[in-house]
């Protein structure tokens, strides 16, 4: 490209030359004919008069007169030759003398005779030009007789005449008319140059200056011509664009530094998913030859899980809408699933035809994961709230239905104790204390629900009561029933009640067993020990229908897993929410009571453990049970139950010893103090504790044994049993409750609680405890 100070006198050269060259290729030969007939012309008047001369002296004179006249032809400018001759066809005259007198034939040369003769027929002058300018004249000549003026008795002039001078020097005077047209159009050429060159070129040379400035990288760089001109004008409108140019390109860097700093990864792709663009993140997500300008876009390297997903997205990429969803990417490089919130926007044309497809991509893996761990620890909490609102109501159910059993077990006693064993109402009594046994077991049963149950803690390998289990379930088991059973060598102790861990196993492996009923099917029991980090506390179940009970979230520390897992039939998600509430059953045919599970939860609680379980119908189901593994050396804990003495053949009888009996119920201080009194004892009654103090304070040696219930209003069991110490710290005291995991070791040692038995109240037990207190054996 030439730039505009050299293509400028480029131009003004080739604007001068142009006139010059078509002065010279065009008006040159017109100006060579004019001047021929310039010169014709001029030679046609002379000859003209010329002949006219000649004329007269033929008429006035003789041929010695024409003759010595003729000389006068030589004057004519130009003139080569000349030639007269009279009507008989002699040469009368001639500028060559040697040629008079002959005929005009034979002094002429052929080709001359022909043109001479061709012209004679002719009645006027005739001119015809020859080679080299010379000009060929003929002029008929009339009068020779002095009597007959006829034309045919015409004698003709014959001259050769040039005119080259003429032609010289109007051609001189044409070039010199050139020349100075030439330096006119130079000098016009010089003052264009000049006011193109300062006017225009210099100008535009500067706000092209100011244009490479700015594309160099000064984007504030401006151009400051002044005046009313077109280029003044520009430069405002230059200045103008650089100005708008300057702040787009301003706002255009900014969304450049947005989208490449953006943590989403964005491609730009054309209509057929070709990349044209990839971002840091898309480089750094996908690779840089994942992403690189040309291939396919990894928009589609999903997972199919949802065909309504996918089928959407390709619905609406084919109709050139936008899209926003959530996609599943195959797996991360750790072989987990991967979530992206993926938007696609198309651009168009000004035709409105789909050119690109912005894509972009943002991890919400982290987000999803924590969503879903805040869903199910909101529903593990909502679990827990209703578990313990159900273990209020189950324990507050135990605590009265106790109280209600006492006075039942009490009368009912001291009914049989009385009657004759052949009597038939001894009998019914019997029934009698048979329902109130089985009563108070189904209370255990709520207060194990509760959480309020005993359990004697000891630590234990539990794969001595879990292989227990497996063994009598197997015993139990139909053919077509396989009970398979796996422990991790070296099992870390659990503390626990072997016996309630053999409960917990029966209650899952039966109810695997009776969902399987008559079909095929395996039950899987396995104990392993994990290391627990809670920080990243791992979800039990991926989908389904899964929930979990005890501990929300377990602490880090080492646990003992134990999974009891079927192939059963599953459950429903909506089931699978309530199975650990009391009473509800889906066993509708064999009458189910609902509390096994129910049971089973409330073990693991006390345990300070966590139950999961994970289920889909027609997937079996998976329970999934963690106890915290015991510290190395730690003993068993005393049992909070004061175990059942062997009864003697009879029960011992007091001796009058005065016992203080304290109770807010009134129908237990009836029926417990009648059944001392018969016993041999003096009872002192006391509904309120309060008074009861008072009592104690104003005679304290007059009572042997204090017994007071755990839960009344205003003064607890354990209270009033650390104030009666202070006034008489040898007196025995029997704590009776129908909580008894209030009543703790903690409890006995503190407030100084020599024994505990639980409500409701056998009768027996309390007589030999009593009994034992006050008569302690002598040390021998």
């Amino acid at each position: 490209m030439i730039s505009l100070r050299f293509a400028l006198p480029l131009v003004v050269v080739i604007a001068t030359m142009i006139p010059l060259i078509i002065s010279h290729l065009i008006l040159l030969p017109r100006q060579e004919q004019r001047t021929d007939l310039m010169a014709q012309e001029t030679l046609r008047h002379e000859i003209t008069r010329l002949q006219e001369s000649i004329e007269i002296l033929v008429r006035d004179t003789g041929p010695e007169q024409v003759r010595t006249a003729f000389g006068a032809v030589g004057t004519l400018e130009g003139l080569q030759s000349a030639l007269l001759v009279d009507d008989t066809g002699t040469i009368v005259a001639a500028s060559a003398l040697e040629l008079i007198g002959q005929p005009w034939r034979n002094g002429l040369s052929p080709p001359l005779v022909e043109r001479i003769e061709s012209m004679a027929p002719r009645r006027g002058l005739v001119l015809q030009p020859l080679e080299d300018h010379i000009l060929l004249g003929y002029a008929p000549i009339c009068g020779w007789s002095p009597d007959s003026m006829r034309e045919d008795r015409c004698g003709f002039l014959v001259l050769h005449i040039t005119y080259r001078l003429a032609w010289e020097q109007a051609t001189l005077f044409y070039h010199e008319q050139l020349f100075a047209f030439a330096a006119a159009s130079g000098v016009g050429a010089l003052l264009l140059f000049a006011i193109l060159h300062f006017g225009l070129t210099m100008r535009l040379g500067y706000l092209n200056s100011v244009i490479t400035r700015f594309q160099a990288g000064n984007l504030w760089v401006r151009p400051s011509l002044s005046g009313n001109d077109e280029v003044a004008q520009l430069s405002a409108e230059l200045s103008d664009m650089l100005d708008t140019v300057a702040e787009n390109d301003a706002n255009l860097r900014k969304v450049i530094r947005v989208i490449e700093q953006s943590p989403s990864a964005v491609t730009i792709v054309d209509a057929e998913g070709r990349i044209e663009y990839a971002n840091h993140a898309a480089l750094a997500r996908y690779g840089a030859l994942s992403v690189e300008v040309g291939r396919q876009a990894p928009l589609f390297d999903y997972a199919a899980d949802d065909d309504r997903v996918q089928q959407a997205l390709s619905r609406a990429l084919a109709m050139g809408d936008d899209w926003d969803g959530e996609l599943q990417r195959r797996v991360d490089k750790n072989g987990e699933p991967v979530w992206d919130r993926v938007t696609v926007h198309p651009l168009r044309d000004e035709r409105g035809l789909i050119t690109n497809f912005i894509i972009s991509e943002t991890d919400v893996t982290e987000f999803k994961r924590a969503s879903a761990a805040r869903t199910n620890l909101e529903r593990q909490l909502r679990h827990v709230q209703k578990m313990e609102t159900l273990g209020r109501l189950a324990g507050g159910v135990a605590h009265d239905f106790n109280n209600i059993l006492t006075p039942i077990s009490g009368y009912a006693q001291m009914v049989l104790d009385s009657t004759d064993p052949a009597d038939k109402n001894h009998r019914r009594l019997e029934r009698i204390l048979t329902g109130v046994r089985r009563a108070r077991d189904l209370v255990g049963q709520l207060l194990v629900v509760s959480r309020k149950g005993e359990q004697d803690l000891i630590p234990v390998d539990l794969a001595g009561p879990v292989r227990e289990a497996v063994d009598l379930m197997r015993a139990s088991a139909t053919a077509d029933l396989r009970v398979e059973f796996y422990a991790d060598p070296g099992l870390w102790p659990v503390l626990a009640d072997p016996s309630r861990i053999h409960q917990v196993v029966m209650n899952l492996c039966t109810n695997a067993g009776q969902a399987i009923a008559q079909r095929p099917g395996l039950i899987s029991v396995a104990l392993e020990n994990m290391i627990h980090d809670a920080s990243n506390d791992p979800p039990d179940w991926q989908g389904g229908a899964g929930v979990s009970s005890g501990v929300a979230v377990l602490s880090s520390g080492r646990y003992v897993r134990l999974t009891i897992e079927d192939n059963g039939p599953g459950m429903s998600p909506d089931i699978a929410e309530r199975i650990f509430e009391p009473f509800f059953t889906t066993k509708k045919a064999e009458g189910g009571s609902g509390m096994g599970l129910s049971i089973v939860d409330g073990i693991v609680s006390q345990l300070g453990g966590r139950i999961t379980v994970y289920s889909e119908p027609g997937l079996g189901t998976a329970f999934r049970i963690y106890l915290p593994a015991a510290d190395t050396g730690i003993s068993s804990s005393d049992p909070d139950v004061t175990p059942a003495p062997t009864s003697p053949p009879s029960l011992p009888v007091g001796q009058g010893e005065c016992l203080l009996l304290v109770d807010d119920e009134p129908e237990n201080l009836a029926a417990l103090g009648e059944y001392l009194t018969n016993c041999g004892y003096r009872v002192k009654a006391i509904a309120d504790p309060l008074i009861a103090l008072e009592t104690v304070k104003a005679a304290p040696h007059d009572f042997d044994l204090l017994i007071t219930d755990f839960a009344m209003p205003g003064l607890q069991g354990d209270q009033l049993a650390l104030a009666v110490k202070t006034w008489r710290p040898t007196m025995p005291v029997v704590m009776i409750s129908g909580f008894s995991s209030k009543v703790t070791r903690w409890n006995r040692e503190v407030f100084g609680v020599d024994a505990f038995v639980p409500k409701p109240i056998e009768l027996p037990l309390l007589r030999q405890t009593l009994y034992d207190l006050l008569h302690p054996p002598t040390t021998p």
